[in-house]
Protein backbone atom coordinates (compact mmCIF):
# COMPACT_ATOMS: atom_id res chain seq x y z
CA UNK A 1 0.00 0.00 0.00
CA UNK A 2 2.72 2.60 0.80
CA UNK A 3 4.55 1.98 -2.46
CA UNK A 4 1.35 1.55 -4.47
CA UNK A 5 0.23 5.14 -4.11
CA UNK A 6 0.02 6.67 -7.57
CA UNK A 7 2.15 9.71 -8.31
CA UNK A 8 0.03 12.82 -8.56
CA UNK A 9 0.12 15.24 -11.47
CA UNK A 10 2.14 18.25 -10.31
CA UNK A 11 0.78 21.78 -10.64
CA UNK A 12 4.17 23.51 -10.85
CA UNK A 13 2.80 27.06 -10.51
CA UNK A 14 0.83 26.30 -7.34
CA UNK A 15 3.67 24.30 -5.82
CA UNK A 16 6.14 27.09 -6.63
CA UNK A 17 4.03 29.77 -4.94
CA UNK A 18 3.51 27.57 -1.89
CA UNK A 19 7.26 26.80 -1.70
CA UNK A 20 8.14 30.51 -1.90
CA UNK A 21 5.75 31.33 0.96
CA UNK A 22 7.12 28.37 2.91
CA UNK A 23 10.63 29.82 2.56
CA UNK A 24 9.65 32.86 4.58
CA UNK A 25 7.88 31.16 7.45
CA UNK A 26 10.51 28.42 7.75
CA UNK A 27 13.29 30.98 7.77
CA UNK A 28 11.57 33.07 10.44
CA UNK A 29 10.82 30.01 12.57
CA UNK A 30 14.42 28.79 12.30
CA UNK A 31 15.68 32.24 13.30
CA UNK A 32 13.45 32.35 16.37
CA UNK A 33 14.52 28.84 17.37
CA UNK A 34 18.21 29.63 16.88
CA UNK A 35 17.85 32.81 18.94
CA UNK A 36 16.12 30.88 21.72
CA UNK A 37 18.80 28.20 21.72
CA UNK A 38 21.64 30.72 21.71
CA UNK A 39 20.00 32.79 24.42
CA UNK A 40 19.42 29.73 26.57
CA UNK A 41 22.93 28.47 26.04
CA UNK A 42 24.39 31.87 26.84
CA UNK A 43 22.45 32.12 30.10
CA UNK A 44 22.90 28.45 31.04
CA UNK A 45 19.23 28.40 31.99
CA UNK A 46 16.35 26.69 30.23
CA UNK A 47 12.81 27.92 29.72
CA UNK A 48 13.26 31.16 27.72
CA UNK A 49 10.47 31.67 25.26
CA UNK A 50 11.56 32.00 21.64
CA UNK A 51 9.91 35.39 21.25
CA UNK A 52 11.63 36.75 24.37
CA UNK A 53 14.95 35.37 23.18
CA UNK A 54 14.49 36.91 19.78
CA UNK A 55 13.65 40.24 21.37
CA UNK A 56 16.66 40.05 23.71
CA UNK A 57 19.08 39.10 20.97
CA UNK A 58 17.66 41.75 18.66
CA UNK A 59 16.95 39.72 15.56
CA UNK A 60 16.91 42.05 12.60
CA UNK A 61 14.99 41.31 9.43
CA UNK A 62 18.27 40.43 7.74
CA UNK A 63 19.06 37.86 10.42
CA UNK A 64 15.51 36.55 10.42
CA UNK A 65 15.56 35.93 6.67
CA UNK A 66 19.16 34.95 5.84
CA UNK A 67 20.17 34.49 2.22
CA UNK A 68 16.62 34.60 0.88
CA UNK A 69 18.00 35.28 -2.59
CA UNK A 70 19.29 31.70 -2.39
CA UNK A 71 16.56 30.13 -0.23
CA UNK A 72 13.52 31.01 -2.33
CA UNK A 73 14.61 29.60 -5.71
CA UNK A 74 16.31 26.66 -4.00
CA UNK A 75 13.19 25.72 -2.03
CA UNK A 76 11.06 26.03 -5.17
CA UNK A 77 13.49 23.72 -7.00
CA UNK A 78 13.56 21.34 -4.02
CA UNK A 79 9.81 20.89 -3.62
CA UNK A 80 9.09 20.80 -7.36
CA UNK A 81 12.08 18.50 -7.90
CA UNK A 82 10.79 16.05 -5.33
CA UNK A 83 7.33 15.94 -6.81
CA UNK A 84 8.37 15.98 -10.47
CA UNK A 85 11.08 13.35 -10.04
CA UNK A 86 8.57 11.08 -8.28
CA UNK A 87 6.08 11.61 -11.12
CA UNK A 88 8.74 10.97 -13.77
CA UNK A 89 10.14 7.86 -12.06
CA UNK A 90 6.65 6.43 -11.48
CA UNK A 91 5.94 6.78 -15.19
CA UNK A 92 9.29 5.20 -16.01
CA UNK A 93 8.63 2.05 -13.97
CA UNK A 94 4.94 1.75 -14.85
CA UNK A 95 5.40 -0.73 -17.71
CA UNK A 96 8.03 -2.90 -15.96
CA UNK A 97 5.80 -3.04 -12.86
CA UNK A 98 2.83 -4.11 -14.98
CA UNK A 99 4.96 -6.77 -16.68
CA UNK A 100 6.24 -8.09 -13.33
CA UNK A 101 2.68 -8.19 -12.00
CA UNK A 102 1.49 -10.09 -15.08
CA UNK A 103 4.30 -12.65 -14.59
CA UNK A 104 3.47 -12.94 -10.90
CA UNK A 105 6.98 -11.81 -9.95
CA UNK A 106 6.23 -10.01 -6.68
CA UNK A 107 9.86 -9.50 -5.64
CA UNK A 108 10.69 -7.73 -8.93
CA UNK A 109 7.49 -5.68 -8.68
CA UNK A 110 8.32 -4.61 -5.10
CA UNK A 111 11.87 -3.68 -6.10
CA UNK A 112 10.62 -1.56 -8.99
CA UNK A 113 8.07 0.18 -6.74
CA UNK A 114 10.93 1.26 -4.45
CA UNK A 115 12.57 3.33 -7.19
CA UNK A 116 10.06 6.23 -7.28
CA UNK A 117 9.74 6.06 -3.50
CA UNK A 118 13.45 6.28 -2.60
CA UNK A 119 15.29 7.90 -5.52
CA UNK A 120 13.80 11.42 -5.19
CA UNK A 121 15.27 11.71 -1.69
CA UNK A 122 18.73 10.88 -2.99
CA UNK A 123 18.35 13.24 -5.95
CA UNK A 124 17.18 16.15 -3.81
CA UNK A 125 19.83 15.82 -1.07
CA UNK A 126 22.22 18.40 -2.56
CA UNK A 127 19.42 20.96 -2.86
CA UNK A 128 18.31 20.24 0.70
CA UNK A 129 21.91 20.73 1.80
CA UNK A 130 21.98 24.24 0.34
CA UNK A 131 18.75 25.10 2.21
CA UNK A 132 20.20 23.81 5.48
CA UNK A 133 23.40 25.77 4.89
CA UNK A 134 21.44 29.01 4.38
CA UNK A 135 20.09 28.71 7.91
CA UNK A 136 23.35 27.55 9.49
CA UNK A 137 25.26 30.79 8.97
CA UNK A 138 24.78 31.79 12.61
CA UNK A 139 26.77 28.78 13.83
CA UNK A 140 29.11 28.02 10.94
CA UNK A 141 31.03 30.97 9.48
CA UNK A 142 32.21 29.05 6.40
CA UNK A 143 31.05 30.34 3.02
CA UNK A 144 27.84 28.82 1.67
CA UNK A 145 29.68 27.04 -1.15
CA UNK A 146 31.59 25.01 1.49
CA UNK A 147 29.00 24.86 4.26
CA UNK A 148 26.38 22.94 2.21
CA UNK A 149 28.36 19.67 2.23
CA UNK A 150 28.45 19.34 6.03
CA UNK A 151 26.21 16.48 7.21
CA UNK A 152 25.29 15.28 3.73
CA UNK A 153 25.11 11.55 4.65
CA UNK A 154 22.58 11.84 7.50
CA UNK A 155 20.69 14.44 5.45
CA UNK A 156 20.43 11.96 2.58
CA UNK A 157 18.89 9.41 4.95
CA UNK A 158 16.46 12.06 6.21
CA UNK A 159 15.52 13.02 2.64
CA UNK A 160 14.81 9.39 1.74
CA UNK A 161 12.54 9.08 4.77
CA UNK A 162 10.90 12.41 3.94
CA UNK A 163 10.38 11.28 0.35
CA UNK A 164 8.57 8.17 1.49
CA UNK A 165 6.02 10.39 3.18
CA UNK A 166 5.33 12.70 0.23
Amino acid sequence: PLFEQPAQKVNVAAVSVAAAVESYYRSALNSFLNAAIQSTMAKDAAGSAAAAAAKESGISLAKMFPEMHVQIPTRVMYINGFKLSRQWLAGLVEEPVAAATARGDESRRSLLMLIPALAPGVLMTPISSVLEACNAGHSNPEPLYRRWIRGVVPRCAREIIFGLGL
